[in-house]
């Protein structure tokens, strides 16, 4: 199977139990060097995968199947990963929800 490859423009699908504001968030990918006990854009220690903040995007919706889509122009080529948080009208929090894809040209 492998892991999902994603053209330009993405729907992220997802179930609630119950009706909720979710918070979806899209990194992308990158590589990157330890330094100073971080993991930042340098040519020089170990190796890290540091990831970027494409876009972040609050909707409130109902219980049952959920589609949310992510806009073309906010995703770039390479690995991307998506988090998911839903949160109750009472203020309780979901675990984030993880997802990794391949976003490719068409």
């Amino acid at each position: 199977a492998g892991k999902p490859t994603l053209r330009r423009g993405a729907k992220v699908t997802f179930t609630l139990s119950q009706a909720a504001t979710v918070k979806l968030t899209t990194e992308q990918l990158l590589p990157g060097r330890i330094s100073a006990g971080k993991c930042k854009a340098s040519k020089k220690g170990k190796r890290c995968t540091r990831t970027k903040v494409l876009h972040t995007r609050t909707v409130s919706v109902a219980a049952g199947k959920v589609e949310v889509a992510v806009p073309a122009k906010r995703l770039k080529l390479g690995k991307a990963r998506f988090t998911v948080v839903a949160t109750t009208a009472s203020g309780a929090a979901s675990a984030p929800a993880v997802a990794q894809a391949t976003v490719k040209r068409r």
